[in-house]
């Protein structure tokens, strides 16, 4: 059986390609090309050809919904085509919730009851702009449950094969009689699960495969099998999970990226006899000589406050350091702090010198325990992002100092099918010349009311930090020129600059980790920039003054 969906460009991404006749704009700079991939983290159904995003898969429905059996969405996923399934309801193939490490709630897993020599879920990419490319996905499987499963990239012109790259999970002695004819190998070199097949051991690891697309080429991506193991025996036992595949265009470094200037941004390295090194365990358990990531990680530096137990250098327990287990993580690992009670103060921070002067954005991501809520916070200097809205602070926990913002960030449960998700916060700040910047995470186990928890409230999960910068630095006093100041209306699917005067002036749209997604000449009081929906940083340059904004695009 086999199911094809053709993708529908939405009104809203053609919108992005569409530009008023005032305006003289260079082509935006696109990098991400993830959408032009359907379904890519099997969060949605698909109708129609298109993918609806207010019709998200909830596989805890069961059957309230008709789509659903078991809990789970079974069979081909939307968006996407497979060859050498046989489906029945009952197959064990489809969207589920349990992995670990998944792109939002949904993942697709493969494990039936008997196995073809040759199969593959993948789906194709057409008109791609010439050049190299990304190709990325999430996957696992077990070392009793392995066989050839392998991500793939593959381009083609006409009916002519011209590249054919895989990459299998484990290393390469984890292979031998089992690899195909044909195919470019590389091996990702994960540690594979263990004997234990369960949900909770299902933690997804990253994997890619540099591709290069020439023009007229069509890129096909997925997964292939069968049910060869190393030895060339076959098999019924095979078992498979993957998700959250993303397509990104090589291009010449963001210039105004400084996440290379953080050590350990997002918590993949640790110290192993002094050298940083990047492990690639399946799971991380207690701490042990080889895989040392309890405790402070490696590039960042703590401050621990505890009243309730005011001795030298209090310890926040052995619940802290580097694991496995959030979803949204960037890469395999993210950083966690639990003690029960949690410290009076904590803070987990990294200093960075040698910035030119400029405004900068800071970011991370970052999970809440629904109920656990207290002073969770990004900080950048003196400058602080608290994890929810506004509401939920007042005097009784506010550190005075500290000028405060407000993610507006909901919960989530502390559950590795519907929680532990790690959620984008972001501050700016600004650094003049010489100035070091002291970046991380603040938190405590004071509430709202001014109350001291007595559980774990203020414990979190973070990851991914990211650095850069944005514009100039805010010019004061007579320095601002009249003719810059200017104003933008977010509407669907672009917003309104507005200029006080029509002044020539140079517009860049950055998305919130900085990329430059586009840039145009404007000298009008009033100019339509279209662009898809999402949060975007607008830059606007005049006179050699450079002012900076945010502006949602619904």
């Amino acid at each position: 059986m086999k199911k094809t969906f053709t993708q529908k460009m939405s009104l809203v991404a053609l919108g992005a390609l569409l530009l008023t006749s005032q305006l003289k704009a260079t082509d935006p700079v696109k990098v991400d090309y993830t959408d032009r991939l359907v379904n890519p983290s099997f969060e949605y159904f698909v109708e129609n050809g298109a993918v609806n995003l207010n019709d998200p898969i909830d596989v805890t429905k069961g059957a309230a919904d008709s789509r659903l059996y078991n809990n789970a969405l079974r069979g081909t996923p939307p968006g996407w085509m497979d060859s050498g399934i046989t489906l029945t309801q009952a197959i064990s193939y489809g969207i589920n919730r349990g992995a670990v490490g998944k792109d939002g709630f949904n993942m697709c897993w493969y494990s039936p009851s008997t196995s073809t020599s040759a199969y593959s879920i993948y789906q194709e990419v057409n008109n791609l702009p010439a050049g190299q490319y990304i190709v990325s996905c999430k996957m696992v499987t077990w070392t009793v449950r392995l066989v050839n499963q392998r991500f793939f990239a593959q381009t083609q012109l006409g009916e002519t094969v011209t590249n054919n790259i895989v990459q299998y999970i484990g290393k390469e002695s984890d292979y031998n009689l089992n690899l195909t004819q044909g195919e470019t190998n590389t091996f990702a070199g994960w540690e594979l699960g263990g004997s234990t097949v369960s949900d909770t051991e299902a933690r997804l690891k990253p994997m890619s495969i540099v591709i290069n697309v020439a023009e007229g080429e069509k890129l096909i991506i997925g997964m292939r099998s069968g049910n060869m193991k190393a030895d060339g025996t076959t098999t019924n036992s095979i078992a498979i999970k993957m998700d959250d595949f993303r397509l990104t265009k090589v291009v010449d470094p963001d210039p105004n990226d400084y996440t290379t200037s953080i050590i350990n941004p997002s918590f993949e390295k640790v110290l192993i006899e002094g050298v940083p090194t990047l492990l690639k365990t399946h799971n991380i358990a207690a701490y042990s000589a080889t895989d040392p990531q309890r405790g402070v990680p490696y590039g960042w530096s703590d401050i621990i406050d505890d009243s309730a137990n005011p001795i030298p250098n209090p310890s926040i327990g052995n619940s802290y350091g580097v694991n496995t287990d959030a979803n949204g993580i960037d890469g395999s690992k993210n950083m966690w702090a639990l003690r029960t009670p949690f410290v009076t103060s904590y803070t987990l921070y990294q200093d960075i010198s040698t910035l030119p002067a400029g405004r900068y954005m800071v970011s991370c991501n970052m999970f809440v325990e629904d109920g656990k809520l207290t002073t969770q916070r990004l900080f950048a200097n003196n400058k602080v992002s608290y994890y929810g809205v506004e509401e939920d602070y007042d005097s009784g926990n506010l550190t005075s100092g500290e000028v405060n913002s407000y993610s507006g960030l909901t919960t989530s449960p502390n559950s590795n099918a519907n929680g532990f998700f790690l959620k984008k916060l972001s501050v700016e700040v600004e650094v003049t010349s010489n100035e070091n910047l002291r970046i991380g995470i603040k938190s405590g186990n004071i509430k709202k009311s001014g109350v001291i928890a007595t559980g774990s409230e203020g414990w979190f999960k973070a990851d991914n930090f990211r650095l850069q910068r944005i514009g100039d630095l805010t010019p004061t006093g007579n320095a601002k020129i009249n003719e810059s100041i200017f104003s933008v209306n977010g509407q669907k699917a672009g917003f309104w600059l507005n200029m006080e005067k029509a002044t020539l002036a140079t517009v860049k749209v950055c998305s919130p980790t900085g990329q430059s997604v586009y840039e145009t000449l404007v000298n009008s009081t009033k100019s339509w920039i279209a662009l898809p929906q999402g949060l975007y940083i607008v830059q606007v340059s005049a006179n050699g003054i450079n002012n900076t904004t945010k502006v949602l695009v619904k």
